[in-house]
């Protein structure tokens, strides 16, 4: 827009005065240009202070030229200041005249000096020069920062008024001062005698975006991804530009675009161009673009056999790979992984530990400059250890052994991003690796985008909290800015909470969850409360009535949520599958996903005791940490239940009993929510109409949505602890169950596959449920009725049915060897699941295996599957080649034999696929290409085949016999064994027997096809 050079003064003109002006009007007040609103400043006397202390604005960089990120500082101040002040305000770009020198602190750390020479790669180039041509008394503080990323604003006063200074190592430095100097103008500070210099505190301050490519985005709650992959590269939305305003503006200088579950098809050169052209539009504002890297890539999209990272052929091509990413995309910043954690592919499957699997990325992305990201969630539920030590257990003795471009990216807290949860035992326990600290700026146990819930108090928590690694004073954000260590890398993530919806964020006041990360990444040091001033000022209005009320609506949010849903260090109890509502009931699947696991509660008491006497996850932290938190006498209260079982009736620091304090504070969370209502209520006439009624009607739902929260858990904790009400607190409305039928569907940042569908009644009742949640990065489907419990999930490298549960006795049919599960397409992995039908008759998931899709359905009272095959060109077997299963059962196959003996040529073989030279064991095994008549095989048309325990329980299969392809039986010997080869699409049947074994089988899947079971809904009058 602007062409610059260091010898001409440009003006940003009337014409664009004018377009700005007439852009504002329309855009109105919807929250889209989030914190960048550029009002006109309403204060006749404000807004000339203002003009006279701004007549012109100086840029000075090192080269004194033109670039696109100086047009783009250009642009920010022509919209800034033409909207802030109505005034034509010149800019002049001139060149820093004195010579470049090193900037570093006199008490530097050779590891700082390295860093404060380190250009913004994150690791220290010997030909990178940092420039300190800029005013007396400008300087880069602390060794975690990066020299080229500072700034200096200084006023200076001339005859004809006053003008600023923007001086910089670099243009993207200029571009963080312009955005500073029109934040001061927003947020109505003064200018007299300016001298301000930012300079961020750690190097790489990074969005990691939970989006798929199919623009769902995990645990978003704003619309669709932002990033269109159908359009791109061809159309480029302009979206993306204030995207990349936006966070330039706050100093965020990374975006990683795809979900950590990641889909290897990002790095294929579509995907790779498509990238290449947000970068293009990013690159201006000072933002690279990382990936998330799925370490089983190579063979995925690579054809390898395996990703072995020690494995040669792996090494090549990931380096080939990598080094194609830049061929794309010239400053690409690196890889964010995720592996060996909830079903992600990971080093560990092949026998190697997550530092053999990062440095072979890091290996890979050295000559570029790029950094590897090494996630640290990880937990397995093979590990009966305390979840909560897990992490640490498994990185520790890594300490060291990472390359020096390997960050360990760490949660915030040891179980997930609780509510509140102590910090990391991580940090301060690894101090050969740099770690970076993960936030979640989305709000998946805070409401979503439906709850008000400002959490950089929640940041700023963890941040000051001391590790004592190295005696007092070791906060956790020293351990991340590299302060402690000395590390040059330095790191600080944020799950991103943006997405399509206009205002990007949702809720109207979530997106100062946003800026907070971003100014506490630039400057950890910031407080909440000042953070919470400056957002509320340029989002809203400088207006003191809305400062007040706003502000201390933001910083009482936090505090409240966690009152009204996990106080007292309660934690995870919430519904697994969507997390936004109370589920402390919740006790199916694995132990660590339960919500009883974590809180365990009992007559006796309530808690996990995390000390010596139970789980000893206090071991992890540093003495005088533990020590703090050891003893339920000086636990504050607010971890008192994380790390201790303690009684209903002790007394805590406010000499009410435990019983008593966790239901007030349930309490304290609603009234809090309704003291937010009056408050915002107050505020009608300061506030625009359209964010003012959209936060209205939010605040009444996040008001009767606390009160479900205090009254499940309440009225739930009360089977437990026998005792009343405390005084001051209001009865649930309803009795326990009611809470525990709630069924929400549709959760926003669940995609439909991913949630729990609702529980219909049928007749008299509920009979039983489906639903389809999310495990070890992968589906978990579940149906249930009065008679059998079926889960299918993962098991080792495929899915299949897990359980198989019989529900008069217990019984897990389901843990057969997969060789011996007829049902399951084999080696297949589930690519999405999802609920079809929940009716009051029947209930259907859909499994979709990719090319192979197949519907499981359930009746009432029928201990029979129903599994429709749409597109399965399906394989099945069961075979027994040791016995330790039982028996094998095939019905007519003794008179199937019988007849063959008698017939030597019944049937013709197909020399097409006899096979029978590849089962030199099964001498006498027989394939049969198109069946035709089944002769004595066939019971009325079907198969009917089975598999049972020595002791009698098994299960059975039935397959209409004109849809079979091939059958072979195995009969050399007993127990028979059978494989088979389907034409889709067919409809079967699988049941349990519990006792009886291969005679039970066969009389039972007599009486399915005989009808048996048709009243409960089950027919097979219209199958095969």
């Amino acid at each position: 827009m602007l062409k610059m050079s260091s010898a001409m003064k440009f003006r940003f003109g009337s014409a664009l005065l004018a377009w700005v002006a007439l852009a504002a009007a329309a855009r109105g007040d919807e929250g889209y240009r989030l914190w960048l609103r550029y009002e006109r400043i309403p204060e006749e006397t404000v807004r000339a202070r203002y003009t006279d202390a701004i007549r012109e604005v100086v840029l000075a960089t090192p080269s004194g030229a033109d670039s696109a990120t100086i047009a783009a500082a250009c642009r920010e101040l022509a919209e800034g200041l033409v909207g802030l002040l109505g005034a034509d305000v010149p800019a002049r770009l001139e060149r820093l005249h004195q010579a470049p020198v090193r900037i570093l602190r006199g008490d530097a750390t050779p590891s700082s000096r390295a860093l404060s020479e380190a250009g913004d790669g994150g690791v220290a180039a010997p030909d990178d020069t940092v420039f300190a041509g800029i005013p007396r008394g400008y300087e880069i503080s602390g060794p975690g920062a990066a020299g080229r990323q500072g700034y200096e604003l200084q006023s200076v006063r001339r005859d004809r008024g006053g003008a600023v200074r923007i001086a910089a190592n670099s243009d993207l430095g200029v571009l963080y001062g312009v955005f500073a100097l029109l934040r001061l103008v927003q947020t109505h500070q003064p200018l007299e005698n300016l001298r301000l210099v930012g300079t961020p505190k750690i190097r790489h301050r990074i969005l990691n975006h939970w989006d798929n490519l199919d623009r769902t985005v995990e645990r978003g709650y704003a619309g669709q991804s932002l990033w269109e992959w159908f359009q791109l590269p061809d159309y480029v939305s302009p979206r993306y530009r204030d995207y990349a305003r936006a966070n330039a503006s706050i100093g965020i200088n990374g975006a990683v675009l795809t979900n950590v579950n990641a889909d290897a098809l990002v790095l294929t050169a579509p995907y790779l161009a498509k990238v290449a052209a947000l970068a293009d539009v990013f690159r201006p504002y000072g933002i690279r673009v990382y990936l998330t890297a799925r370490f089983n890539a190579p063979m995925e999209i690579g054809g390898l056999a395996t990703a072995d990272p020690l494995d040669p052929t792996v090494v090549s091509w990931w380096r080939a790979k990598t080094d194609e990413v830049y061929r794309w995309i010239p400053d690409f910043g690196g890889y964010l992984v995720k592996a060996n954690s909830e079903g992600q592919p990971g080093p560990q499957d092949f026998g190697r530990s997550h530092a053999d699997g990062a440095n072979l990325l890091a290996d890979a992305l050295a000559p570029h400059g790029g950094i590897v990201m090494w996630r640290a969630f990880v937990y397995r539920s093979d590990d009966c250890e305390d979840r909560a030590k897990q992490a640490f257990n498994e990185f520790c003795p890594l300490d060291g052994k990472f390359r020096p471009n390997v960050v360990v990216q760490v949660k915030s807290g040891p179980i997930d991003f609780m509510p509140r949860e102590p910090f990391h035992p991580l940090f301060g326990a690894m101090p050969r690796t740099p770690l970076a600290l993960e936030l979640q700026i989305t709000q998946e146990y805070f409401g979503g985008a439906i709850r008000l819930a400002y959490l950089a108090p929640q940041y700023k928590e963890t941040l000051d909290s001391d590790t004592f690694a190295a005696g007092p004073g070791s906060t956790v954000a020293r351990v991340v800015d590299g302060t402690l260590g000395g590390h040059a890398l330095t790191l600080i993530a944020g799950v991103a909470n943006t997405g399509t919806d206009r205002n990007w964020c949702g809720h109207p006041l979530a997106s100062s969850n946003w800026y907070a990360f971003g100014r506490l990444t630039w400057d950890h040091t910031l407080g909440a409360a000042a953070i919470a001033d400056e957002w509320a000022r340029m989002t809203l209005s400088n207006d003191p009535r809305v400062i007040k009320s706003v502000a201390a609506m933001l910083l009482a949010s936090r505090e409240a949520a966690v009152d009204y849903s996990m106080p007292l260090g309660l934690h995870h109890i919430m519904d697994l599958y969507h997390h936004y509502g109370p589920a402390p009931w919740f006790d199916e699947g694995r132990p660590d996903w339960r919500s009883t696991y974590y809180h365990r509660a009992d007559a006796k008491g309530i808690g996990f005791d995390r000390t010596a006497s139970g789980s000893n996850a206090l071991g992890q932290y540093a003495p005088e940490a533990a020590q703090r938190w050891a003893d339920p006498a000086t636990c504050p209260d607010e971890f008192l239940l994380w790390f201790h079982h303690v009684p209903w009736d002790r007394r805590l620091r406010s000499g009410r009993t435990l019983w008593d304090e966790l239901c007030l504070h349930y309490q304290r969370g609603v009234d809090a929510v309704r003291g937010w209502q009056k408050s915002w209520a107050a505020l009608e006439d300061a506030i625009d109409a359209e964010r003012f009624s959209h936060v209205r009607v939010l605040l009444a739902r996040q008001e009767r949505e606390a009160r479900w929260w205090r009254d499940a858990c309440v009225v739930y904790f009360q089977t437990f602890s026998q005792r009343p009400l405390p005084a001051g607190v209001e009865p649930p409305e309803h009795p326990l169950e009611f809470y525990k039928s709630i069924r929400l569907q549709h959760v926003p940042g669940t995609p439909m596959s991913l949630y729990k569908q609702a529980t219909l009644q049928a007749g008299d009742g509920p009979w039983g449920r489906v639903g389809v949640s999310q495990a070890d990065g992968g589906f978990v489907a579940e149906l249930e009725n009065g008679r059998i419990l079926v889960r299918y999930g993962r098991d080792g490298d495929r899915d299949k049915i897990v359980e198989f549960r019989c529900k008069a006795t217990g019984r897990n049919l389901g843990e057969f060897d997969s060789r011996h599960n007829p049902t399951n397409p084999t080696f297949f992995t589930l690519k999405d699941a999802r609920v079809v039908l929940d009716g009051p008759g029947k209930k259907t998931v859909r499994l979709d295996f990719g090319s192979r899709v197949q519907d499981v359905s359930i009746c009432k009272d029928c201990p029979v599957l129903e599994i429709d095959y749409h597109t399965l060109n399906d394989y099945g077997h069961a075979n027994d080649r040791g016995g330790e299963t039982g028996e094998i059962v095939v019905y007519g196959a003794e008179e199937w034999l019988r007849a063959r003996q008698r017939m030597p040529d019944f049937p013709p073989a197909s020399p097409a696929i006899d096979r029978r030279e590849l089962y030199p064991m099964y001498e006498k095994s027989y394939y049969r290409a198109e069946w035709g008549d089944a002769g004595p095989l066939s019971y009325k048309g079907w198969m009917i085949m089975g598999v049972c325990h020595q002791d009698g329980g098994g299960y059975g299969l039935l397959l209409p016999a004109d849809k079979i392809k091939w059958l072979k039986l195995m009969t050399q010997r007993r127990p028979w064994g059978f494989e088979r080869a389907m034409k889709s699409p067919y409809k079967a049947c699988y049941f349990r027997v519990t006792q009886g074994g291969t005679e039970r089988i066969m009389s039972m899947g007599k009486e399915i096809i005989d009808g048996a079971f048709e009243n409960a809904g089950l027919t097979l009058a219209t199958r095969g």
